[in-house]
């Protein structure tokens, strides 16, 4: 059915039916999944969402027409959680098909929940790993069962997990940017503080929206949803020692870089019924309750204009690892297999997760 506004009970007892069991799990939030389902996400202003939910497995689909890849119209599909009997989800899966199909849609891709600016990808290996905040989490049967739907995965991405956080120091300790003449003293970096974004938050738009343009599947954030999503709720969240902006010497925003401490073991326990969600959170009332947590380097990037090959980035992520001297654990999180970023540490990361985007067609080419 087609959706805005009241989920059932149906809907989250489907996830505690999938998840419940496993201590490694992290809760969801219902209260922020309530709220993206209602008509005060923005999403809404455009965009249509479909809901099928049944004992033992849900599925969400998310349509806007402006939304192609390689020229094709896409449906999204998400929130998908389920026992894993390959009956129910052809049938799941079918009616999504069709109600995407009767929009104009001619593929869909997953998971993603709302849009690619959300929650996105499926984890592919290290099921056994405790998952870090923020990071896609399901059980291992998922991706056999997204080939036994005919899907196939489109879009690789991998974290870098440092467990002992002086490899990486001794990789940066080793790099000397003094030597690059071209990005000497043109870049400098500040804090990413509430005050800085209430100043510059048409700056941090627009370089948001410059920055990801060319992320897959990427539409323009218009600046409601920038306020909404990028707001005082995720600031609360932030690591103050180690989240930036970058500022060209011009005075415009060059690039940012955020960063969580792994909130991860308070979600498990909310899974328990026994701790916080993930909207309740913030690093002043609930950093201090973590011991020794990882630092996820989540999201950064740079505009194109500055990028010059990918000196200012590594500018950027060296003066973050200065800054994080308090942590001797590290995440780069979520990277796009293959971009820049992922290359940097691609050989020097002792473990690795892996995750995937998975497409099928609905209409032939």
């Amino acid at each position: 059915m087609e959706v805005t506004g009241a989920l059932s009970e149906d809907f989250f007892a489907v996830f505690d039916k999938v998840h419940g069991a496993n201590p490694l799990s992290l809760a969801e939030d219902p209260k922020e999944i309530k709220f993206l389902f209602s008509d005060r996400n923005h999403f809404f202003d455009d965009g249509k969402a479909w809901l099928s939910t049944d004992r033992d497995s849900r599925l969400a689909a998310f349509f806007k027409p402006e939304i192609k890849i390689a020229g094709r119209t896409v449906t999204f599909w998400g929130y998908w959680e389920t026992t894993g009997d390959p009956a129910t989800n052809r049938e799941l899966f079918q009616q999504c098909s069709e109600w995407a199909a009767d929009l104009g849609a001619e593929t869909l891709w997953g998971p993603v929940n709302f849009s690619t600016f959300g929650n996105y990808r499926l984890k592919i290996n290290s099921f056994d790993s405790q998952p870090f905040y923020s990071e896609p989490w399901n059980p291992s049967y998922y991706p056999g069962l997204m080939e036994e739907l005919n899907f196939k995965p489109m879009a690789e991405y991998v974290s870098y997990i440092f467990d002992d956080g002086a490899r990486a120091r001794d990789w940066a300790d080793k790099m000397d940017l003094k030597s690059l003449a071209r990005t000497n003293g043109e870049f400098h970096f500040v804090p990413l503080t509430p005050e800085f974004w209430r100043n510059h938050v048409d700056g941090l738009w627009c370089a948001t929206n410059e920055m990801f343009a060319e992320n897959l599947a990427f539409a323009p954030i218009d600046f409601r949803t920038f306020e909404n999503v990028f707001g005082p709720s995720l600031l609360a969240k932030m690591c103050p020692e180690t989240s930036l902006v970058m500022l060209h010497q011009s005075g415009g925003v060059a690039g940012y870089c955020i960063n969580f401490p792994d909130y991860s073991p308070l979600l498990r326990k909310a899974a328990q019924n026994s701790g916080l969600y993930s909207s309740e959170i913030s690093f002043q009332s609930h950093g201090g309750l973590l011991k020794d947590p990882a630092l996820l380097v989540k999201t950064a990037g740079v505009v194109t204009k500055y990028r010059k090959q990918g000196f200012p980035f590594l500018q950027m992520i060296l003066e973050v690892l200065n800054r994080a001297g308090s942590y001797k654990k590290f995440n780069v999180c979520l990277m796009r297999e293959g971009n820049f970023p992922s290359l940097l540490m691609k050989n020097i990361a002792p473990k690795v997760h892996r995750y995937a985007l998975y497409s099928k067609d609905i209409r032939p080419l």
